[in-house]
């Protein structure tokens, strides 16, 4: 508006000059002209002046004006902001909440299978110690059976008796009586010196003579020998007794020597493991006693 009206006032200006200069002389003139160029210089400085403070209140408006825009902008933007943090807050606080109810539940769910688990392994723990308190007191018992077993081995007169009581278990075992379907220590008809320890009563007068003496020393050693060397020896002295048993077994011709006597006589070897021994390690031992008629029995095949 300013630069409009100095405007104005700079036409009207020239517009009076003009008309005076034409009614005045040439050096009235000059005169004229140059306080009108003054004036116009003047007004023009004063244009700029004008135009320059318009620019920077315009640009103030603008401004002003885009300030006030950004503001409301950013307060909407806060608004919206402020609605959606709260709204995420109330959907954070619900599945936390579910969140704590799930992990209260399988808590209190672990919690229950741990109290189980504590009971079945006291309970498991119980059983252990009772079935370890028992395995102790049977290793015990067979320490000790191991113990009465090594002794009565290193007894020739002990493991006598030994294997007269286990053919004694076997007999009973198999629904034999004494004196009804067998004898102890019966002498041989003709023969005082032949006695073999149980004589068998069969049918119709028939007899079968068993023995039960079988040499063990030798074995006994083998099985405690910690020396390979050792262990040979004793294995081959173990072999030797056995044979030298069967040929006395045999020069003793306890079925020839009563009628009705089977020609077979049983030689009884008181252990499954002895008597597979025997026929892992040297077989012809087994052929050579059936040659002189002699059965090799254990409590199992006896």
């Amino acid at each position: 508006m300013t630069t409009v009206l100095v405007l104005v006032a700079l036409a009207l200006g020239l517009g009076v000059g003009v008309l005076v200069a034409l009614r005045l002389g040439a050096r009235q003139r000059s005169a004229l002209f140059a306080a009108n160029q003054q004036a116009t210089t003047q007004a023009l400085a004063q244009l700029q002046q004008a135009a320059a403070a318009d620019r920077e209140a315009s640009i103030m408006a603008a401004v002003e004006h885009s300030t006030r825009v950004a503001q409301q902008a950013l307060a909407a933007q806060l608004a919206a902001g402020r609605d959606d943090l709260s709204a995420k807050e109330e959907l954070i606080g619900v599945r936390l909440a579910q969140v704590q109810h799930d992990v209260d539940e399988r808590l209190a769910a672990v919690t229950e299978l741990v109290g189980q688990l504590g009971a079945s392994h006291a309970e498991s723990y119980g059983r252990v110690a009772e079935q370890l308190a028992s395995h102790s007191l049977s290793t015990r018992e067979l320490h000790q059976t191991a113990a009465g077993l090594r002794d009565v081995l290193a007894s020739p007169k002990a493991r006598g008796q030994w294997g007269e009581r286990m053919v004694d278990d076997v007999l009973r075992a198999a629904g034999l009586r004494e004196g009804l379907n067998y004898r102890r220590q019966r002498k041989v008809d003709g023969d005082g010196r032949s006695i073999p320890d149980i004589t068998f009563l069969l049918p119709k007068g028939h007899v079968l003579y068993l023995d039960v003496k079988f040499p063990l020393d030798a074995y006994t050693r083998y099985i405690q020998a910690d020396h390979e060397a050792d262990r040979e020896r004793h294995r081959v002295q173990f072999l030797r007794d056995v044979r030298q048993r069967v040929k006395e077994l045999a020069d003793r011709r306890y079925a020839t020597d009563e009628r009705g006597a089977l020609r077979e006589v049983l030689l009884f070897i008181p252990n499954e493991a002895i008597l597979q021994f025997i026929h892992e390690e040297d077989p012809a031992i087994v052929d050579e006693a059936m040659g002189h008629q002699l059965v090799l029995c254990s409590p199992l095949t006896l």
